[in-house]
């Protein structure tokens, strides 16, 4: 599961604005913000400057690449419509290799597919049960680098470009994807520039999560990522019904709402944690 988690100082600007829980639609507002921009946003003056380079994160160094995302028009169940509001999502990447405890390593290919594996040979010449036939395309099949996974998918959802077996859908190669993770996200605003992308959106569950700070509780969103849809081609109802058969375990961790329906979050009994996060130029869209 990947769970947002934002920091304190943006705890204050969400208090202050209507919150909700559904599956809600964005678009990227901006890449790597720095303080400036963060302000220009409606973050508070009083925010930190953001660090997206060598981020520590337990005992191990990451680049991390932040996409700032603003809510697009929409409606509640009752047909109130949904106040702008922003969320940050977070990647951290590496030029590590994705390996999991089990010591098998993350396959992926130019396709937006992934899978774990011994190796990049046993993923390819994997079959389907019903026919027999390879399901896992060798099109640039690479042991994936930590956070690649994560990032690839974000940017084939969010793009309206059609996948096939014979296309690279977002053009991020190895190559590319290693500048990236080295802190260069040029990359990145030249694809969000594009009509592919510029014109699109991400459907993105989101809930809130209870964090006691000064002895009292105070709910922030939490997105659930590993549950994205596309603009044009997913809807609500399917990404919910794909969260409720992976169970309920995931519901202790935030608020998520039940249902297909956006709702103007009043809080209900959660898992209450606490979290204590320590808080380079970026890319500003529209």
């Amino acid at each position: 599961m990947s769970f947002l988690n934002l920091t304190q100082e943006d705890v204050k600007v969400l208090d202050s604005v209507e919150k909700y829980v559904g599956v809600i639609p964005f678009k990227v507002k901006a890449i790597n913000p720095n303080k400036a921009t963060l302000i220009q946003l409606g973050y508070p003056e009083s925010i930190m400057e953001p660090v997206y380079k060598g981020v520590e994160i337990l005992g191990k160094t990451f680049n991390k690449v932040r996409f700032i995302l603003e809510s697009m028009p929409c409606k509640t169940h009752d047909g109130k419509d949904v106040k702008p509001f922003t969320v940050q999502y977070d990647i951290n990447l590496s030029l590590r290799e994705d390996v999991a405890q089990s010591g098998n390593k993350k396959i992926i290919n130019d396709h937006g597919q992934d899978t774990y594996a011994a190796s990049v040979e046993d993923a390819v010449n994997r079959v389907t049960k019903k026919d027999g036939k390879r399901w896992f395309s060798s099109n640039g099949a690479r042991v994936a680098m930590e956070g690649e996974v994560e990032l690839y998918k974000f940017l084939l959802t969010y793009s309206r470009a059609k996948v096939s077996q014979q296309d690279n859908p977002t053009g991020i190669s190895f190559e590319y994807f290693k500048d990236i993770a080295n802190g260069d996200i040029s990359m990145l605003g030249k694809m969000f520039g594009t009509a592919v992308f510029s014109d699109s959106g991400i459907r993105i569950l989101v809930g809130m999560r209870a964090v006691e700070k000064d002895n009292s509780v105070r709910y922030y969103p939490q997105l659930f990522t590993k549950l994205m849809g596309r603009i044009d081609t997913s809807s609500n109802t399917a990404i919910m019904k794909e969260a409720n058969a992976l169970g309920y375990e995931f519901y202790k961790k935030a608020d998520f709402g039940m249902d297909d329906k956006i709702k103007v979050f009043s809080p209900t009994p959660v898992e209450v944690q606490k979290t204590e996060e320590k808080p380079q130029t970026g890319l500003l869209f529209g």
